[in-house]
């Protein structure tokens, strides 16, 4: 298997994945009945990687301070390959509090993945354009002056600012939930995503993505074509995993003005350059909305999002990809300043 092992730190279908004969369900007992089911571990990894609050799960705050430290966050794993991964991703990760610095690192290792494994990981290299650009936050004082055109907000202002950083919010918990599998599959191959993937709830598009992936690259010499095709479908899922369940809980969660704000004003610009834009990489929400006839979609809605997603942002991306020369550059300012890792051995760590 020829997988680059240097990255260590640097990260749907509502169906468990309980069915598969596995030991008995580990985790943390949020209901603490006594008994743990799929309901506790979905609740306590999505309290973990931020997109649920703490009293969902009180239970893993195992010194009440209403905050979780990297050990308890481990904790919330459904088992043992998870949760070692799980560390591996957090360490080196600024804290939450370094809001920029904490992105510019998220950034910067999804760029490392897909420099490294180019031809597999084209989601990493997707989300690290994504994860750059969502640095360009709106200013409260501009919300405020669109809010004011949309009419009042039923929401407190006090609440504002919660919904003005729901995507550096957001980007965390992808990373989280999506960016381990990258480091377990770079150091032990598809078995070992498939070990941290077990008795995890709602992640069979992400395991049938990562599986995709592999039989591409086991495919690379013999039918180099086949194995493109394959491997984007894989990588496609890991998208669509990503939108329809960490991004589509966050933005459910918006209130009408910011979701009818955030539907005239979000795009996606593969030139990571977030002070000019290339309408050859930059593709507009509202735009190809108002193309296709869909003139009542919302970025909130999942079905619009993936629309836009498969008419637009993965056709400039997979020309992106393809632009070899023109994606070296781009990558440059995504990680400029890129260390290199320490090799894991998956097989010889202790759980």
């Amino acid at each position: 298997m020829s997988l680059t092992r240097r990255h260590a730190g640097g990260v749907l279908l509502a169906i468990v994945i309980a069915a598969r004969s596995s030991a008995a369900l580990m985790g943390v007992d949020c209901n603490q009945d006594g008994t743990i089911d799929a309901d506790d571990v979905e609740a306590a990894m999505r309290v973990a990687i931020g997109i649920r609050p703490l009293s969902q799960c009180p239970a893993l705050d195992s010194i009440p301070d209403q905050q979780l430290s990297i050990d308890e966050i481990v904790a919330a794993a459904p088992n043992p390959t998870l949760r070692f991964w799980w560390r591996q991703l957090l360490q080196g990760l600024p804290r939450e509090s370094e809001l920029m610095e904490r992105n510019a690192e998220i950034t910067a290792r999804y760029a490392g993945w897909y420099s490294d494994e180019h031809a597999l990981f084209k989601w990493a290299g997707c989300a690290a354009f994504v994860s750059h650009q969502v640095r360009m936050a709106l200013p409260l004082d501009v919300v405020h002056t669109v809010q004011a055109r949309l009419g009042n907000s039923p929401d407190p202002i006090r609440d504002q600012a919660l919904y003005l950083d729901l995507l550096r919010l957001t980007n965390t918990a992808v990373y989280e939930d999506i960016g381990w599998a990258h480091l377990a599959y770079l150091n032990g191959g598809l078995a070992e995503v498939e070990a941290g993937l077990e008795d995890v709830p709602h992640h069979e598009l992400m395991l049938s993505g990562f599986r995709a992936i592999d039989e591409g690259r086991r495919m690379l010499r013999r039918n180099p074509n086949a194995a493109a095709q394959k491997i984007w479908l894989g990588n496609t899922l890991l998208l669509k995993h990503e939108q329809y369940g960490i991004i589509q809980d966050q933005l459910g969660q918006m209130p009408e003005w910011m979701a009818e704000l955030m539907s005239r004003l979000v795009w996606v610009d593969f030139d990571a350059n977030n002070f000019q834009f290339d309408l050859r990489t930059m593709d507009r929400f509202w735009r190809c909305m108002e193309q296709y006839g869909r003139h009542n979609a919302s970025f909130t809605n999942a079905d619009d999002r993936w629309f836009w997603i498969t008419k637009e942002i993965l056709p400039t991306w997979q020309a992106v990809d393809a632009d070899t020369a023109g994606l070296h550059h781009r990558l440059d300012r995504l990680h400029p300043d890129r260390q290199e890792g320490r090799t894991i051995n998956a097989a010889a760590a202790s759980r």
